[in-house]
């Protein structure tokens, strides 16, 4: 083994950091070739937050209703599959 199991660790945190620099960097990056389109200067930025508020609670229960309903379809429909396939089947093929 070429890397000891002492520094294992401290090279996760390492890699950890690294990415999150990335990703600010792509953020950062980003920003400055499209602009932010939710700056509230910039005109959707202006119509958005005339529409919705910071503390507006709608905004906030919709946004959450969105998310969960994404989320039980993206575990039902592949476990739905996985209900209609015969296991015996299954293990044959194998």
């Amino acid at each position: 083994m070429f890397i000891s199991r002492k520094f294992i660790p401290s090279l996760f945190t390492i890699l950890n950091a690294f990415c999150g620099f990335m990703s600010v960097i792509n953020s950062r990056a980003a920003k400055m070739v499209a602009g932010d389109p939710l700056h509230p200067k910039t005109r959707l930025g202006a119509m958005i937050s005339e529409i919705v508020r910071v503390t507006d609670p709608v905004a906030y229960l919709s946004s959450l209703l969105v998310i969960v309903v994404a989320c039980l379809l993206a575990a039902w429909i592949p476990s739905s599959r996985a209900a209609h396939v015969d296991p015996m089947t299954t293990l044959r093929q194998e």
